[in-house]
């Protein structure tokens, strides 16, 4: 019998069984034989903590870090004679770890020069706990020569690695954790649309534009990992960029799911220049004049920023500041982000010319220039002397230290008060430092103009990534397709033989087949019609399919049964929904297609498996065409795809896109959304819900693995609410399917509460508050019991509940909970003793001036509590107070009359690349969250008139959001699922 935690009370050598670990000071009794793999400053050697004994390794990360994996590492060698198998054991201890935290040792098996040759994970620690054992057991390949052991730590958190054993064994292999990701398949996955010619320079295309006579199709995309940045900038698979970025997720769904199909990579490569362009985002933020380098805080009432072109120190050009003219003490201020030196301490010089005009008592014009270290805190402050009068261009400097563990300088150029304030001429001069360039500033002396993406008329801080640009040899913009959110390719395609029908000029190609693939489908038709040969009567049919006269097609095809025919069949049911048949048709005709044709069948078959909710299948198949591949299919854009389809921490296409046929408009949209949405068809919208739910019952993200995404929960809930409200009027066969998936949802939900999964556990505040709402919305009482406890236990002793860590209290998350404890009392459940009183009493005391509720009464959250940056949050805390006999009619009206003054707002940061606030305090998820509460608080507690004006006000938004589809998103890697249900909720 196995005693658990044995391993960390038996002396080292009796667990060695008299043989020796591969790995030096496993116990850990100090850090010899370990280099830390990250800044210095989170990594030590704790000697008051221990497993066995006292001594550990710790990583301790501050709240907010990112996702980079920093470890502590040590490269162990492999004896002569090479073990088949090896086990690696090591304990954990973790504390304080926020949503999407984990930690984890890994091992890489290398030979003597090169990549690794394979990879194992131990067990992944993602919440707080006690000394826990993880294991790994794994094969060593033939030609291993050593094994590097990497102890890390991702997001914010503290862990101890103690007692590592590296040992020879007979064990059976561990599996690796499903999330770990395979690294053959990522690299396939990354491949994606590589079969275009991207080009990574503008000026090398303009320049082939202009030979070539050709418009460029610029693809644009962004990342917030700046040490990836110039992998992305010059390849296609950007493989410096984590897989996990926001950013490059996007990225990848949108090349995977549209840009590798062979009809409009085809389309790009043969009548575009493909130009491939990314921008780091910190550098894209702000207004669209922003000059290259720089950034400026939001203007208040008055105040406004920009780039004087006419007046300059040394020459035209200068940062301007016009101050508010009833002044005021803000000091609003041009700033940039500067690289600490690589050599600290560093002796600099900070100079800079100023003009002021208009100054009036109390106004002050200064730059000065702020140290911070890796966790955010400020180490040392300077300023130049400051002008509080007007003057033409006065030169000053100064000099100061960059101290020790300084990583970066916040340099800011400010006006306090009413006038106007001119800045050039900015530097930053290392003082004999031996480094190449002593100059720390950029375009300090505004010499770069930001003229917009690799010299296209593009401002990033307008596009939403990933994008598709059409502009001309001289950088000018003709077409753009951006804010996409449900990925199609009839609709990307649609667009781009749109867009290059109006650019001109056309194909100069004479055969159909040439013709076809150029998207010249008209001329195709006039070549082919009438015909009588099978290739022609083929590619008619495939461009009637591709024109979206999907009737017109099938009649061409007749009574033809061969597999061409079949396969194209299957398009036309693929382009109206019918999964079931069209993934007969592919399976009919796969055994007589050859090459690509073939790949294609076996991968939409597998699509049609997942959209008919069998997953599991569907991701086998996947499989199977992956692993299966040889010779020139390995190097097939299909199976590319087909590895896009199985990531494990990567977006799910199958998920997020469409093969339906998308509505023609008259006008050429620059969006999945608006004007390509028909009229609300309830019918036509809850299939597509109903196609996303999963095989064990949930509805989720696009990202993350199947049914253990930390929000699934709680957007299963949503679903679950949705399909109970429109089930009255649905045809009888779809009502019937609704309640069949509700069914399986509510089984779902039922296993969530009995067994508490660590995989929700950072979001399980959120996810409690929506599954008991929707259960006894539902009247189904019984998990209830279970999830009211936990949402007692994770109360915080103010009160208030979190989504991320007790020093970040969230209201709209108290609300939340509180509506659900309120909820359970008025149907008669038990509540546990105190904990609505004390939420009561936290949720009052948030409330502030104005009734304005705060996102967080943690420090820095100030910025976004205004009438404006409230309105998501506003009525469902008011909501909830009046739930409870303690809120405010007048304050909740109030309140509603400011999200109809702002909720217009609401849409723009949808679907942007990052889904963080942004300067208006508003975040890509706020919209269908926002309205559901607005509509909700009105209907309970406003005045009938009030109640029907966010009624319609409401209604209208979310029918102009609505894609062409006819499903919803707000936050992209939220998903359709989410933005679905919540528009169903609030249409119905």
């Amino acid at each position: 019998m196995t005693v658990p935690g044995l391993r960390a009370l038996v002396p080292l050598p009796l667990l060695l069984g008299g043989g020796e670990s591969l790995l030096h000071n496993g116990e850990a009794r100090n850090a010899n034989g370990w280099t830390p793999n990250g800044p210095a400053e989170l990594f030590e050697h704790d000697r008051s903590v221990g497993c066995a004994a006292q001594g550990a390794l710790r990583i301790r990360r501050p709240p907010g870090a990112d996702s980079t994996p920093y470890n502590w590492f040590q490269r162990a060698e492999l004896p002569r004679k090479t073990p088949r198998r090896l086990e690696l054991c090591v304990q954990l201890l973790t504390s304080g770890f926020a949503p999407g935290s984990e930690a984890c040792a890994m091992v890489q098996v290398c030979p003597e020069s090169g990549p690794p040759l394979s990879y194992a994970w131990a067990n992944q620690v993602r919440t707080d706990g006690g000394w826990t054992e993880t294991r790994a057991v794994f094969d060593v390949p033939e030609g291993a020569r050593h094994v590097n052991v990497l102890a890390y730590l991702t997001g914010t958190g503290t862990v101890w690695f103690d007692d590592f054993v590296l040992e020879e064994t007979e064990k059976p292999l561990t599996a690796s954790p499903v999330n770990a990701g395979d690294p053959a398949t990522e690299a396939l996955a990354r491949r994606a649309a590589s079969q275009i010619p991207w080009l990574f320079s503008g000026e090398a295309a303009r320049a082939r534009a202009r030979k070539e006579a050709k418009p460029v199709l610029v693809y644009v995309r962004c990342t917030d990992d700046a040490e990836g940045l110039e992998s992305a900038r010059r390849s296609i698979e950007a493989v410096d960029l984590p897989l996990a970025e926001d950013g490059y997720a996007k990225d990848l769904l949108f090349r995977a799911a549209v840009l590798a199909a062979p009809e409009i990579a085809d389309l790009v490569a043969r009548r575009t220049v493909p130009l491939c362009v990314t921008y780091e985002l910190a550098s894209a933020r702000g207004d669209p004049d922003l000059p290259a380098g720089w950034n400026h805080t939001p203007g208040a009432a008055g105040v406004a920023f920009r780039v004087d072109g006419a007046v300059g120190a040394a020459q035209p050009g200068s940062l301007r500041i016009d101050g508010a003219a009833s002044g005021e003490p803000t000091p609003h201020n041009w700033r940039q982000v500067a690289q600490a030196p690589a050599e600290l301490p560093a002796r600099c010089r900070l100079s800079a010319r100023i003009r002021a005009e208009g100054l009036v008592q109390g106004s002050e014009a200064c730059v000065i220039v702020n140290c911070f270290d890796a966790r955010g805190q400020m180490l040392s402050h300077t300023r130049l002397p400051e002008v509080r009068a007007d003057t033409d261009w006065r030169a000053a400097d100064t000099s100061f230290q960059v101290p020790e563990g300084c990583q970066s300088l916040l340099v800011m150029a400010y006006l306090v008060g009413a006038g106007t304030a001119w800045f050039d001429d900015l530097s930053i001069e290392l003082r004999g430092a031996r480094v190449r360039s002593p100059e720390l500033l950029r375009n300090g002396g505004l010499d770069e103009r930001g003229a917009g993406l690799e010299g296209f008329a593009l401002d990033p801080a307008q596009v939403t990534t990933p994008a598709l640009v059409l502009a001309d040899a001289e950088g000018r913009v003709l077409r753009k397709l951006h804010r996409i959110g449900t990925l199609s390719e009839d609709q990307v395609d649609h667009w781009l033989r749109s867009a290059l029908a109006e650019a001109g000029p056309p194909s100069r190609a004479r055969k159909a087949a040439d013709l076809y693939r150029d998207g010249e489908l008209e001329r195709v038709l006039a070549l082919t019609e009438g015909r009588s040969d099978t290739e022609s009567r083929l590619l008619w049919a495939r461009a009637q399919v591709r024109l979206g006269a999907l009737e017109r097609a099938e009649a061409t095809l007749g009574e033809s049964t061969s597999g061409a025919a079949r396969a194209v069949r299957a398009w036309i049911a693929l382009r109206r929904g019918e999964w079931e048949a069209a993934r007969t048709l592919l399976d009919q005709a796969t055994p007589d297609l050859e090459g690509e044709d073939r790949l294609a069948a076996r991968y939409w078959s597998a699509w049609c498996s997942a959209l008919l909710g069998n997953h599991a299948e569907a991701l086998a198949r996947w499989r199977e065409l992956v692993d299966s591949a040889s010779g020139a299919a390995a190097e097939s854009p299909t199976r590319f795809r087909a590895a896009a389809c199985l990531l494990d921490a990567g977006p799910r296409p199958f998920l997020a896109a469409t093969t339906r046929a998308w509505p023609r408009t008259p006008d050429l949209g620059e969006e999945t959304e608006g004007p390509y949405g028909a009229s609300y068809d309830r019918a036509r919208s809850t299939v597509a819900l109903l196609e996303l739910q999963r095989d064990d019952g949930s509805f989720g993200s696009h990202q993350g693995i199947e049914g253990l995404g930390y929000v699934d929960p709680a957007v299963t809930a949503i679903a679950l609410r949705a399909l109970a409200r429109v089930e009255p009027g649905l045809p009888s066969g779809l009502a019937e399917r609704s309640r069949a998936a509700r069914a399986r949802a509510l089984a779902y939900l039922e296993d969530y509460a009995a067994r508490e999964q660590p995989s929700f556990r950072a979001l399980d505040p959120f996810n409690l508050a929506y599954v008991v709402l929707a259960l006894l919305e539902l009247d189904a009482k019984g998990p209830c019991a279970a999830l009211l406890a936990r949402m007692q236990a994770l109360q915080l002793a103010d009160g208030n509940w979190t989504v991320y860590h007790a020093e970040r209290p969230a209201s709209f998350n108290t609300a939340l909970c509180l509506l659900a404890l309120r909820r359970a009392e008025e149907a008669g459940l038990e509540v546990p003793a105190g904990a609505r009183d004390r939420a009561l009493a936290a949720l009052e005391a948030m409330r502030q001036a104005g009734g304005l509720f705060p996102y967080s009464t943690a420090p820095g959250h100030e910025w976004m509590t205004t009438p404006h940056g409230s309105i998501a949050r506003d009525p469902l805390c008011e909501e909830a107070l009046l739930a409870c006999g303690r809120g405010s009619r007048e304050l909740l009206a109030a309140a509603l009359e400011r999200f109809l003054a702002h909720h217009a707002e609401l849409r723009a940061p949808t679907k942007r690349l990052y889904d963080y606030f942004n300067q208006r305090g508003h975040g890509g998820y706020y919209f269908f969250f926002a309205h559901d509460n607005a509509l909700r608080a009105a209907r309970a507690y406003a005045p009938p008139e009030l109640v029907r004006e966010v009624e319609a006000r409401t209604r209208a938004a979310v029918l102009a959001a609505m894609e062409g589809d006819g499903t919803w998103m707000d936050k992209f890697l939220l998903g359709r699922a989410y933005g679905t249900a919540m528009a169903l909720l609030i249409l119905e």
